[in-house]
């Protein structure tokens, strides 16, 4: 009878290690799957100053965060910009991480440019865009 009882503390024992080992390998390989953060304070067109943000994504795939979006100059002249940073903050408006996106020098009237960060860091959760012109 002893040693049922302990055969069976025994199979208890050895089917929690080997669940929580199949949860852990899971988890790691999910940073694999790639991700869509589809939240629409983060993937919204938004207008600031003369800018136009539009086609906005950010996935998240191999451990890396990925933002994407399409600046445009909205104005009828050419104007100087350096970079924008955009600041990436949770549901409290807490500040995740700043990205920067590199202009370098000006954008011609109503020109285009893609702009691409990334960040080491899954950034799924974020759910508050801003951008910040640095001329």
């Amino acid at each position: 009878m002893k040693k049922y009882v302990i055969l069976g503390i025994l199979v208890l024992f050895m089917t929690g290690i080997v669940t929580g080992c199949k949860k852990e390998a899971e988890q790691q390989s999910d940073s694999n799957i790639p991700q869509a953060n589809t939240n629409e304070n983060v993937i919204k067109n938004q207008v600031v100053d003369v800018f136009s943000f539009e086609n906005t994504s950010l996935l998240y795939e191999n451990g890396t965060s990925t933002f994407e979006t399409t600046v445009t100059n909205t104005s009828d002249i050419a104007v100087y910009v350096s970079e924008f940073k955009i600041h990436l903050k949770d549901e409290q408006g807490n500040e995740i991480v700043t990205l920067t996106g590199y202009i370098g020098n000006q954008l011609d009237a109503h020109e285009s440019r893609t702009i691409t960060s990334s960040a080491t860091q899954n950034l799924m959760l974020a759910s508050i865009l801003e951008y910040e012109i640095i001329r």
